[in-house]
């Protein structure tokens, strides 16, 4: 399930040799906030790496797949009704058809995950 465009919309990106800063903007009407938590809604940690994901193929411009997500870190809560616009800072390093992928998610001051994954441009085989 992609998530841009409906959960979280790209509001700005800026690219520099040292990778790309996204500026996002949260929708804290989404009903998976509705189930994650009701009264009490969290981002959950699996839509932050999907997140990470696409601000990835969207900066790449191809379809990129989760291959390891060898660090996650999920450091505060992020709550989209008090912090709905999140700046996701990403650098690329590695070969051409794999990248390790390190990315940062905060609003201001406060760091709500720090996480390492490496991509591929090849869907990962089934053992």
């Amino acid at each position: 399930m992609k998530l841009k465009d409906d959960f979280f919309k790209l509001i700005a990106t800026r690219a520099d040799e040292n990778g790309v800063d996204c500026h996002i903007r949260l929708n804290a009407a989404h009903p998976i906030y509705e189930a994650h938590f009701p009264g009490n809604p969290v981002t959950p940690g699996v839509c932050i790496i999907q997140m990470v994901k696409e601000l990835s193929e969207f900066h790449r411009q191809k379809e990129l797949f989760l291959y390891q997500a060898p660090q996650v870190r999920f450091l505060n809560i992020l709550h989209p009704a008090l912090h709905n616009d999140v700046h996701i800072t990403l650098s690329f390093a590695g070969e051409e058809r794999r990248y390790r992928v390190t990315a940062a998610v905060s609003c201001a001051e406060v760091v709500f995950a720090k996480l390492s994954v490496v991509l591929t441009e090849e869907p990962p085989c089934s053992e």
